[in-house]
Parts: structure tokens; C-alpha cells; sequence
């Protein structure tokens, strides 16, 4: 019974995942609109990439102890992810230590999953490392949440310079 119920919630998933892409790529041809797996696992690396950024924010914060400060970092990290992840140059032409600071962002994995999926087609066994590296993303600021707890509770920390 719990199997079924599993299996219609990947379903449905798959098809409210299915219907925004159709959304986003109406106008293009993917490869993820006639694969429902491929198509689940872009909403699924679409959520985590969002999710991923956001901790990573949180773990400067807890790392720091001032939010204004962590505030700005955080704005930078985000700004410094669109340019070196390979969204805006191809990641493979950029020189050794550029690409070796694009890892530090976990943009920089979503393309790349979003690429072989949606654009070539590729068989998700091939984007398994690559969810495992942002995976890291999401569970290394877990590590310092009660860290981050006391830091957003104790009035001592507030308005830091």
C-alpha cells in the first residue's frame, strides 16, 4: 500500500514538474518534456539549487557571527555564481583557477545537470555525481544551525559591525 501511494506521489510530482517546464520551455525543444524522470529530477535540482544557495548563506552567517556583514558576502557569492558557474562563459574555456573557484558555487553543478538533461537527453545515471556534489551544499550549514541559533537569539549579536 505505502509502495502505490509512493509511486502516484512520484507521479503526480513528475507531472506538476512536467507542466512548469512546459511553462518555462513552451517555446523550446527539451529533451526533459518527453522524459518524466528527466523532467523530475530538473524540478528536483531546481529546488535544491535554490535551497543549496540559500544555506550556503546561512553557513557564512553562522561562520561570522555579524548578519550585515554575512548579508553582503551573500550578495557577492550569489553575483560571483552567475559569472564563474558558466552560465554566462562556457565553464570548460575558462582558465585552471577560475573553474577551480566555480565549484564553490552550487550553480555551477545545476548547470551542468541542466544541460544533460533538458538539452541532450543524457540518462540521469550521469548526473548522480553531480546531485551529490550538491548535496554537500545542503548539509554542511546543517552542521552549524545551532551554531546560527544562538547567533540570530542572543540579542548581543545584533547590529554588529
Amino acid at each position: 500500500m505505502l509502495q502505490h501511494l509512493l509511486i502516484r506521489t512520484a507521479e503526480a510530482f513528475a507531472r506538476l514538474f512536467k507542466s512548469i517546464n512546459l511553462i518555462k520551455f513552451g517555446l523550446l525543444f527539451c529533451q526533459c518534456l518527453t522524459n518524466n524522470f528527466a523532467c523530475f529530477l530538473i524540478g528536483l535540482v531546481t529546488n535544491s539549487v535554490c535551497i543549496g544557495t540559500s544555506l550556503c548563506q546561512k553557513f557564512v552567517s553562522a561562520l561570522l557571527s555579524n548578519l550585515r556583514l554575512s548579508l553582503s558576502i551573500g550578495g557577492g557569492y550569489s553575483v560571483l555564481a552567475f559569472t564563474f558557474s558558466g552560465l554566462t562563459f562556457p565553464f570548460l574555456a575558462m582558465d585552471l583557477p577560475v573553474r577551480i573557484i566555480g565549484y564553490v558555487f552550487p550553480l555551477t553543478y545545476y548547470v551542468d545537470i541542466f544541460i544533460d538533461q533538458a538539452m541532450r537527453g543524457a540518462p540521469p545515471v550521469y548526473t548522480i555525481n553531480y546531485l551529490g556534489y550538491m548535496s554537500v551544499f545542503i548539509l554542511l550549514p546543517v552542521v552549524l544551525l545551532p551554531r546560527l541559533k544562538r547567533i540570530c537569539t542572543d540579542e548581543k549579536y545584533w547590529g554588529r559591525l
